[in-house]
């Protein structure tokens, strides 16, 4: 299974069930058990196991650090076409290619880092950026 929790914890990574993902990282304190964290965070304890890897919900030690799961993000609505990045593509590379502008495709990926894009990340392609005349085909042209 992949490992959907990019930041949370340290080897080895959680294995979050499918619909979940690392939501926060919480150090343990003295005096904290398993099932004060999971009623803190509204996680169940085997949920938190589960994603920590831990087999004996009674031997938490000061200082661990547990990833807290969350439910999986729903995929905001794409008004355009999905694209998968290839390898050696860059933002620039994709905008070009299908005529749209490096802002047309910021603003239809919100929070996207054009600079840590990573080969299978699926990004919105607006259908056509608004900045871009969309090119009228004449009878000419044809």
């Amino acid at each position: 299974m992949a490992n959907n929790n990019s930041g949370c914890g340290s080897w080895p990574h959680p294995i979050l069930p499918p619909q979940y993902v690392c939501t926060d990282l919480y150090t343990v304190k003295a005096g904290d058990t398993l099932y004060s964290i999971s009623q803190q965070y509204g996680v169940p304890v085997a949920i938190l196991m589960q994603a920590n890897r831990i087999l004996n919900p009674y031997n938490l030690t000061v200082g661990q650090r547990i990833c807290i799961p969350g439910p999986m993000p729903q995929e905001p609505v794409c008004r355009g076409t999905l694209y998968t990045v290839q390898p050696g593509d860059s933002l620039y590379m994709i905008s070009r290619k299908f005529g749209l502008t490096l802002d047309a495709v910021l603003v239809a990926n919100p929070g996207l880092d054009p600079y840590n894009l990573r080969v299978g990340m699926r990004l919105c392609l607006p259908i056509h950026s608004p900045e871009t005349p969309v090119p009228l085909q004449n009878e000419e042209q044809r």
